[in-house]
């Protein structure tokens, strides 16, 4: 054994004796030279140990301090999404009362027939905003509008605000630009500070595989393989349901209130929610393209954000938000209600997607 000192003879360490790793010579015009393998070896070995459990302090210390400042942060970060008016507004007009309803902020909801945009619509409600709210049908935005009424009524806990919000309902179910300049031509320019995504139109494919040489002369919606029903085809009413609305109803929604949701106050937001269920342990039979919608929307809402964080000028922050709509369907599942809104506005801005268990 041999003694070994390091960090300028701060630390001393024993180290196996390796005397045919040890060399010493002479050289010309330098004089004798002696080197140790051993010795290099393990001072290496420490240094390259030093160097690694530095990064990993580092690294574990940026990330608690990441994890403790987010938390922190979600503490009071909602009240800044949530004041419908802008600070220059309510000074000029005073707090929220019937008479400025007109002036407030509109949060657009698109799918708000659903139990996700129905959550949001009431909880939105509450904080004193006026409603867009987009559907297919017309009958889901009706119970909803009435819904909001009976809690807004004469004798709603409510009531005394009088702080019934303003509601646009519009009917979209095609998203070319001759119906959309068409059903969108009174809302286009309302003030939108909150932009909410719920969609979450699913129609199952049809496993429809030919038989190979058989009945070459039928049709080909006639040709099935039930052997072979694993394998899933988009049929024309999945592509025209599901990727219409998922897809092309979001970012044609996105691509025309997307200069309010950046000019019209300080903080504004675009929140992309979908259903999510723990349980899974694959991919279902028939969801495979529902799938792939959901995979577009959550990438287009972070790459909006990207883009965003570039321009210096917007104040547009993005979220993608996981949630199971098979619990909030539940009775006596207004706490998780609750919960989605208020986690959803605690991490705007903050976080690029959250889970709500």
């Amino acid at each position: 054994m041999e003694s070994l000192t390091l960090l300028n003879d701060s630390v001393e360490v024993q180290i196996p004796r390796w005397a045919s790793l040890n060399f010493n010579s002479n050289l010309p015009l330098y004089g004798p030279f002696s080197f140790s393998f051993s010795r290099f070896f393990f001072s290496s070995l420490f240094y390259f140990g030093i160097a690694c459990t530095g990064y990993s302090v580092i690294r574990i210390a940026r990330s608690l301090w990441r994890s403790t400042s987010i938390k922190v942060r979600s503490l009071y970060n909602a009240k800044k999404y949530l004041n419908p008016l802008s600070p220059i507004a309510e000074a000029s007009f005073g707090p929220v009362t019937s008479e400025t309803s007109s002036r407030k902020a509109y949060a657009l909801i698109y799918g708000a027939g659903n139990r996700v945009g129905i959550t949001f619509a009431h909880f939105l409600a509450e904080k004193g905003f006026n409603l867009i709210m987009i559907e297919r049908d017309v009958q889901p935005l009706n119970d909803l509008e009435n819904s909001l009424r009976e809690k807004f009524n004469a004798k709603g806990p409510l009531a005394p605000l009088g702080a019934y919000p303003l509601i646009h309902k519009v009917v979209l179910n095609k998203f070319d630009q001759d119906v959309l300049n068409e059903r969108l031509h009174g809302v286009k320019d309302l003030p939108v500070k909150i932009f909410i995504n719920c969609k979450n139109s699913k129609r199952k494919a049809a496993p429809q595989v030919k038989f190979p040489g058989r009945h070459s002369e039928a049709p080909v919606d006639e040709e099935f393989d039930i052997r072979a029903a694993s394998e899933e085809i988009a049929t024309r009413e999945e592509v025209y349901f599901t990727a219409k609305e998922n897809i092309e109803g979001f970012a044609s929604l996105v691509n025309v209130f997307i200069r309010q949701l950046s000019v019209s106050f300080d903080n504004v937001g675009l929140i992309n929610i979908d259903n999510y269920d723990s349980t899974k342990a694959k991919l279902r039979s028939g969801e495979l393209f529902f799938q792939s919608t959901v995979q577009f929307k959550d990438t287009y809402t972070t790459l909006l954000g990207m883009q965003q964080r570039l321009n210096r000028n917007s104040n547009l922050k993005t979220i993608n938000v996981k949630v199971s709509f098979k619990k909030l369907k539940r009775d006596g599942s207004y706490r998780k209600q609750q919960q989605l809104c208020e986690q959803t506005f605690n991490y705007l801005g903050l976080e690029d997607t959250i889970y709500v268990k």
